[in-house]
């Protein structure tokens, strides 16, 4: 009877693919770092230098646009000739500021605050864009090669159109999650649903996903990048597509996917403005999914405190938005070029570190964050705060330092 028994567990085993082979072996996740292109690029030049070779490539906002170039070039040499090439400068510089008065960006976000209407996304954002990025790649379709590694880009789609901004929304999902990618990596994401678990049960997305294999990789790029906000979005198949910020850390994606991942460790939390952005859209905190993010222990972290220095993000002078995309193209080529060994090296690091090993590699981590800080963040549980006196803060012994004091909080990052 034993034995019969042992035998219908392992038959049982056998029928609910119990233990079954996930599609990819290797997965590398880069989630978007504001306007730095070469960020993306050099991190995959960096895990192949240490022999680390991914199958798949899963990118969220600005990092769908190396890993474009990078699917079309298939080479390390290639794509920085593409990243530094006279072409993709003129296509970054069609990127301009559209409400460059800092207040009506201020009182736009303020506005946002109202989630019971649709947002105002389609117009008087902080940056415009055309809707195609007019970017010339050589091999623009979706990779499909077995030999090579295939890409996944997210995005949103939304059910609404800017004829509704202002109004009431309705209370159902307004957005769903998008993967651009080839059709043979669509089929493994055909019927996927978002988790109910984190923060997902306040979010304004469908539980149904939806996985596109008809566009290439410029398209999906242009679909891919444009925060709420921040960039206008872009028109695909008569519905307007935003950001792969609805899901910044595609983890629990990458895993299901792979057996070995190595992802961008979260450089910091999110400013005031930036939760607002994605709340008013999306439905939750992005510094809540980078908190839960960061509890997933079958990943290898990359390092990439600091990137935000290094991009070309836009900034405020008095009250005044500019763009940060330098006006001179020599000094752009040195931009990216620091971008892409900045990228390089930390993925360098990260495979380096304890190598052989996938499962939570974090001891190499700057800053890592307080994974205690979330929604009841405040004086009391800060890292680090400061004082009229003091820039920095960390403990109440300190001269001039004490949390009743303290003007400002933020967490260690």
């Amino acid at each position: 009877m034993r034995l019969l028994g042992l035998i219908f567990c392992i038959g049982l085993a056998f029928h609910c693919d119990i233990g079954a082979a996930k599609p990819f072996k290797k997965v590398l996740v880069i989630s978007g770092g504001g306007v730095n292109p070469g960020l993306a690029l050099g991190i995959i030049a960096g895990v192949q230098e240490k022999g680390w070779r991914p199958d798949l490539i899963i990118a969220t906002c600005g990092a769908g646009i190396g890993s474009a170039i990078y699917n079309s070039e298939q080479s390390i040499a290639g794509s920085f000739e593409v990243l530094r090439s006279w072409e993709f400068y003129k296509t970054l510089s069609r990127i301009e500021i559209e409400t460059p008065n800092g207040l009506d960006m201020f009182d736009k976000l303020k506005k946002a605050k109202n989630t019971f209407v649709y947002p105002s996304l389609f117009a008087g954002n902080l940056l415009h864009a055309p809707e195609e990025f007019f970017l010339q790649l050589k091999n623009p379709e979706f990779n499909q090669n077995p030999a090579l590694p295939k890409v996944i880009i997210l995005s949103a789609r939304a059910f609404f159109g800017p004829s509704q901004v202002g109004q009431v929304r309705p209370f159902a999902p307004i957005f769903q999650q998008v993967y651009f990618t080839d059709a043979g990596t669509a089929e493994y994401l055909k019927g996927r649903k978002l988790p109910k678990k984190y923060s997902y049960p306040f979010t304004t997305l469908t539980e149904d996903t939806l996985a596109i294999s008809e566009h290439d990789t410029i398209t999906a790029s242009r679909a891919g990048g444009a925060d709420p906000y921040l960039l206008n979005p872009s028109l695909v198949d008569g519905y307007y597509h935003f950001s792969g910020a609805v899901d910044l850390f595609p983890l629990d994606l990458a895993v299901s996917l792979g057996d070995e991942v190595v992802a961008t460790y979260p450089a910091s939390l999110f400013q005031d403005y930036e939760d607002v952005a994605v709340v008013s859209g999306f439905g939750f905190k992005q510094t809540t999914r980078a908190l839960e993010a960061i509890q997933h222990k079958d990943v290898k972290w990359i390092d990439i405190s600091g990137a935000d220095d290094l991009s070309f993000n836009p900034s405020r002078l008095i009250l005044l938005m500019r763009s940060g995309i330098p006006t001179d193209f020599t000094e752009f080529q040195l931009g990216v070029g620091k971008q892409w060994s900045f990228g390089r090296d930390r993925a360098n690091e990260a495979i380096r570190m304890a190598s052989g090993k996938v499962t939570d590699i974090r001891f190499h981590l700057r800053k890592p964050i307080n994974p205690k800080l979330a929604e009841d963040f405040s004086c009391k549980n800060a890292n680090e705060w400061k004082t009229d006196q003091r820039d920095s803060c960390v403990n109440d012994k300190s001269a001039e330092c004490n949390r009743a004091l303290a003007k400002k909080c933020v967490p260690i990052r």
